[in-house]
């Protein structure tokens, strides 16, 4: 939590296809850290690896994506030197999080899919 939320830019990328024990199923999923990392105030750039299944939970002006390293190096810039801008992206994010995105909503979607509610 102490460093999500004290760094600046948090690099957040995924596995890919070839990862350790994973050259069968296509790696589609968010990584935990999406979560926790706005749960903690902290601003992240996500790997585009995942972009299809990232807007399905959020919008470009709640997280940002990068591709390769010369992308997230400018972005990374950008960003630093635009505080009011990563910080509102920040907020943003955060509420939708608080909102919409917690274990105790998951439970409960999950609890109402096995009971058929």
């Amino acid at each position: 939590n102490l460093l999500y939320n004290s760094t600046l830019i948090l690099p957040n990328p995924h596995r890919g296809k070839d990862w350790i024990g994973n050259n069968v199923f296509e790696a589609t999923n968010l990584n935990p850290r999406v979560f926790e990392i706005i749960a903690s105030g902290g601003f992240q750039l996500v790997s585009n690896d995942r972009e299809e299944t990232l807007r399905k939970y959020f919008d470009k002006d709640e997280i940002i994506s990068y591709s390769g390293a010369s992308d997230f190096k400018d972005k990374s810039e950008y960003y630093i030197k635009n505080e009011k801008e990563r910080t509102e992206i920040v907020e943003k994010a955060y509420k939708k999080v608080v909102s919409q995105h917690t274990y105790k909503q998951r439970a409960k979607l999950i609890m109402n899919h096995i009971l058929g509610e």
